[in-house]
């Protein structure tokens, strides 16, 4: 049986995670008053009386950077309307008599430039992050794709088949947990299951086939079955609900050979996941993945048998 640590899909982590927007804009109020503090301090210390407005400029870089453009707007009008009155002279004139104002007009100049490239450079910034966070949730996809239908390939019984999508399904479809069955006469039995369906004692693996859970509805309707939140699950799957406590969102794909539906695979999420056209669409190769090899795993039982009968026929004519 798989392990449920061995098995759990491996998330990616963002590394630049979204900042609220008020700690964004917070960020933007107190780098801008430490600058104008700076800034008259600096100022009442040196002998020149033309105020620098180098701590200015830092705080709206470091606020473009932290926060994108806008607070970055917002740090450039608090530093520089709060400086047209603390440290320029003539206070409140904007006209260009003075070299204060001057440097005051160019200063603010300079900030909206430095406001708008950090601004560009950090959306582009995060979307590069996000591109190689899909660039990299795809190619485990594939990869585990790939290991999925080399182990399908070599499948040689049920067991072999069920092991093999317990193994590798959850790193295609992101999932915590897999629980893949197969009808039994009026039963559906679950078999080596992965994930938090592990968790299920083996006594309660066994479900009729009227019983109302994920799995034997999507047996009984033929086609693919959601539970979007735990409401859903509570309210329309009662039975898996009961034994699986802790999964928030589920799908059951149904299993198919030569038409027929012989099972159905579930794929169970400790969280609200969004089972869209896509994971839906994964699933739905899992499973037709699966019922090929089990096709050729029940070929291959039969062939064997055949076989385990012709030598005993011969053993006895000997």
């Amino acid at each position: 049986m798989t392990s449920l640590d061995e098995h759990r899909p491996r998330r990616e982590s963002a590394p630049l995670a979204p900042k609220s927007a008020f700690a964004r804009y917070l960020f933007a109020v107190s780098a801008s008053v430490i600058g104008l503090l700076i800034t008259a301090a600096v100022l009442h210390f040196q002998d020149s009386e033309q105020p620098s407005y180098a701590a200015l400029l830092g705080a709206v870089a470091l606020t473009a950077f932290y926060g994108g453009l806008g607070p970055a707007l917002l740090s450039i009008g608090i530093c520089w309307v709060a400086g047209l009155w603390l440290i320029v002279e003539p206070r409140g004139d904007l006209a260009f008599r003075t070299e204060s104002m001057v440097r005051w007009w160019l200063g603010l100049a300079v900030a909206i430039v430095i406001a708008g490239v950090l601004g560009v450079l950090r959306v582009r910034e995060r979307r590069s992050i996000v591109e190689a966070q899909s660039a990299r949730v795809a190619l485990r996809e594939i990869e585990s794709l790939q290991q999925l239908t080399i182990a399908l390939a070599g499948a040689l019984s049920s067991f072999d088949v069920a092991r093999a999508v317990s193994s590798y399904a959850p790193e295609i479809l992101s999932a915590d947990g897999v629980a893949f069955g197969l009808v039994q006469g009026e039963d559906l039995a679950i078999v080596d299951p992965s994930g938090m369906a592990a968790d299920v004692p083996a006594g309660q693996r066994q479900f009729g086939l009227r019983q109302n859970s994920l799995l034997t509805r999507a047996v009984r309707a033929g086609e693919i079955v959601v539970a979007a939140d735990r409401a859903t699950l509570n309210a329309e799957f009662s039975d898996t609900a009961a034994l699986l406590p802790d999964v928030e969102t589920a799908m059951a794909v149904p299993l198919r050979v030569r038409g027929d539906v012989i099972g159905s695979v579930g794929f169970l999420y400790d969280h609200r996941e969004l089972l869209d056209d896509e994971k839906q669409g994964f699933g739905r190769l899992v499973a037709d993945l699966a019922g090929q090899a089990l096709e050729r795993a029940r070929l291959y039982e039969i062939e064997q048998e055949s076989r385990r009968a012709l030598e005993r026929i011969l053993r006895r004519r000997l």
